[in-house]
Parts: structure tokens; sequence; C-alpha cells
């Protein structure tokens, strides 16, 4: 489930190419709109008893983004959209180091494990340098902080989109079984 996911969030973002260059061009995170987004696009397809932000925790104190039933599947997917820091032409400049983005993939990652619910980790990782490799070691940092995440289990997909003063940058959209 997690490839159709994926294929999913990519329909998305090819969609809405012009929020995208907007976010994309300000390093402006996205995870809200994707999150109701996602759930309209699932229902689309078939998914039942939809639920945002339902309680992954017994006391409520955690919390996925999106549940939804699929296929007799119960899916749960917890979604980031962390910005890098690349320079790059016609995408405005930010601080925040992209460390701490990574470290609450691996925080959101953990919190699936912990509750045991298993579940999705689903990223839009932005942007990106156009046919660049280099956010593959942020991907291996994840793989290496988070124990037993296999390579089978992770799926990613390049998502071009065309900025306003036509540069064009990536999303790479990730997804993880867990």
């Amino acid at each position: 489930m997690h490839t159709r996911i994926n294929e999913w969030i990519c329909n998305i973002i090819e969609d809405h190419q012009i929020i995208m260059s907007l976010a994309m061009s300000q390093r402006a995170k996205f995870e809200g709109w994707l999150k109701f987004e996602l759930a309209e696009y699932a229902i689309s397809k078939g998914a039942k008893d939809v639920q945002i932000e339902p309680r992954i925790s017994e006391n409520g104190l955690s919390r996925a983004d999106l549940a939804f039933s699929y296929n007799g599947e119960r899916i749960v997917i917890k979604l980031k959209t962390p910005n890098t820091n690349y320079r790059m032409s016609g995408v405005k400049n930010r601080t925040r180091p992209i460390t701490k983005n990574i470290h609450s993939i691996v925080e959101d990652i953990r919190k699936l494990k912990s509750h045991g619910v298993g579940g999705i980790i689903a990223f839009v990782l932005f942007p990106v340098r156009t046919d660049e490799n280099q956010w593959k070691v942020y991907l291996d940092r994840i793989k290496s902080m988070s124990d037993n995440i296999r390579d089978e289990n992770v799926c990613h997909s390049r998502n071009h989109v065309t900025l306003s003063d036509n540069e064009s940058v990536e999303a790479i959209v990730v997804t993880i079984k867990m």
C-alpha cells in the first residue's frame, strides 16, 4: 500500500503545480494542505472511514495525520514536508537546518513503532535540484537512524515542479512501510 500512497501523493503534486510552485519557491511547508488533499484523493479511490488526526496511543497524546480503510485494510499515515536548505535559483534561502526536519521524520517512525501501529511514513522532500541525487544522503540517514527499515519497504519518486520564473526543481516523495 505504501507504493500506492506514493503514487497518490505524486498525482496530487502533479495536479497542483501552481500551489507546489509557491511552496517550492518559498520553501513553505504544506503538510496540512497535503493531509486534506490526500484524504480527498483516498476517498475518490474508494477509501472508507477516513479520519483526520486519529489517535494512535491509548492516552491520545500521539496522533497520526490520516487514517482510512482501503480494501479491508486499515491504513495509518504520518506525513511530513521537510524543506531542504540547498541554495538554488528561484528559491528563497531559509536557515532552518535540514537535520531538524530529518529528526522529526525519525521521531514519527519511532512513534508509530512504539505504539505498535505499523502504518506508513510519507514525506515530500523539497526543493531538490533536478536530476540531483544528493538528497539520498538524507534518506540513508533516516533509514540508519530507524532500526529495521528494509529497502523493499521504501518507495521514492521524483516530481518535477516549474517555478514562476521558469526555473525547475523537484519534490521527492518517499513512503516507508512500517
